[in-house]
């Protein structure tokens, strides 16, 4: 009798340790599982601020750019006496230095291309990033998108002659004449993470990856009636569109901002 109590209490604790081992290593799973979800969630984090910060300060480059022509073509409009549909007028005494004025602004768009792509290398040292992890699927949206036109120009003694890089054309929205660019640019950012298990570092590692999409807007109520009437997209499609009542004003509302269309994740399990 007493064997038979005595057996049965070794099978019962034999039981209860089974069943411990497995809740202990149940646990141990788990915790396990819940750290390496928490570093994924914080990698994909990081991984979307950069996606995000690298597509908007590209497109604040094109904005900056954009704005920095509509200023600097400024000091040209005020050589023009007048314009119409063939042209513009100017005197003669200010002929080379519309020449100057010209070459200078066209000589500093290059400038204003490589500037696009180096911010990303930039944005992504600062948040202590690989600017390897960062690829740009898409830069429609960064880029300038406008065009150097030459121009027939005439002085008050009758002398003409065609002019290179005058005025700026703009390539976006052609269709409209208050058109906003729509273009849009697609970074991606990848993160590579790998999972902790009880031996250590697992040989499959978790691929993060996170997009960023967006593009350049008008910061300008594009239905106020003053805007409708005189306004020309920030930037006009033919040289018609620059003129105001025989006046040469092309660039009128060339506010711009970034809008990002919201981020994407994409998580890569092994």
């Amino acid at each position: 009798m007493g064997s038979r109590i005595l057996g049965s209490m070794k099978r019962e604790r034999g039981q209860v340790l089974i069943m411990m081992l497995f809740v202990s290593g149940l646990l141990f799973g788990v915790t396990f599982l819940v750290f390496n979800v928490a570093r994924a969630h914080y990698r994909l984090a990081r991984a979307q601020s950069l996606a995000d910060s690298t597509l908007i300060s590209s497109l604040r480059i094109r904005i900056d750019g954009l704005a920095k022509i509509a200023e600097r073509w400024g000091s040209i409009q005020s050589l023009f006496l007048r314009g119409d549909d063939e042209g513009g007028t100017v005197l003669a005494a200010h002929w080379p230095a519309l020449e100057e004025q010209a070459r200078t602004l066209e000589r500093a768009l290059p400038g204003y291309k490589g500037r696009i792509r180096s911010v990303v290398s930039v944005v992504a040292e600062a948040q202590d990033e690989m600017r390897e992890s960062v690829n740009i699927i898409k830069e429609d949206g960064s880029f300038l998108g406008v065009s150097p036109e030459a121009l027939q120009i005439c002085d008050e003694s009758g002398r003409t002659s065609i002019m290179r890089s005058i005025w700026y054309r703009r390539l976006w929205a052609l269709e409209d004449g208050g058109g906003e660019p729509q273009e849009r640019s697609v970074h991606e950012v990848t993160q590579t993470v790998p999972l902790l298990t009880g031996g250590g570092l697992d040989e499959r590692p978790w691929i993060l990856k996170a997009f960023a999409s967006g593009r350049v807007v008008g910061d300008v109520n594009l239905n106020h009636p003053v805007v409708q009437s005189l306004g020309n997209g920030g930037f006009p499609r033919v040289w018609p569109e620059t003129l105001v009542d025989g006046r040469v004003d092309p660039f009128r509302y060339p506010y711009y901002r970034a809008r990002l269309d919201g981020g994407v994740f994409d998580l890569g399990l092994p």
